[in-house]
């Protein structure tokens, strides 16, 4: 398992925000390149690492930078402080939001991944959608439901009455 050291991820430069969509399987982060305001992506294997903190130091290590504001959509439910435990890495300590926050000094927002997918729900238009019975009618309205299968399987709902 890759161990990255706090010193060398400290020494990144910053950018100024990024996101994570830390799953059971795969790991995504979007962030902006400090040196070009570009967006980027790097994508990281989650079984490679043995927490969730390891996991964040080798996404911006991959990522060259290290963010001043973080959004980590996680597959677990947070508690109201954030910290959170992983579902799909039962033997992974549970993640401290606050002491990694302070430590990095960033600001850090963990969400639960599905809410997050849910958030974008909204941004799609029909060219987004794939029937998935192609023999009923669909729905004259937007999007109601987001379901993620993978390692776990995940769903979520919009009632936008």
């Amino acid at each position: 398992m890759p161990h990255i050291p706090r010193e060398r991820i400290i020494s990144l430069p910053r950018t100024d925000i990024a996101g994570i969509d830390a799953g059971g399987t795969k790991t995504h982060m979007r962030f902006l390149d400090p040196a070009t305001g570009e967006v980027k992506h790097v994508q990281a294997r989650s079984a490679d690492y043995d927490s969730l903190e390891h996991l964040f130091y080798g996404c911006f290590d991959m990522a060259g930078c290290l963010p001043r504001s973080l959004v980590a959509g996680v597959a677990g439910r947070p508690g109201r402080d954030g910290d959170v435990r992983i579902t799909n890495h039962p033997q992974w300590p549970t993640f401290r939001r606050r002491a990694f926050a302070t430590d990095l000094e960033m600001s850090l927002v963990t969400i639960n991944d599905m809410v997050a997918t849910t958030a974008g729900v909204a941004d799609l238009d029909e060219s987004d959608w794939v029937p998935l019975t192609p023999e009923v009618t669909p729905h004259p309205g937007p999007a109601l439901l987001a379901v993620s299968v993978g390692t776990g399987v995940g769903s979520a709902s919009v009632d936008r009455t």
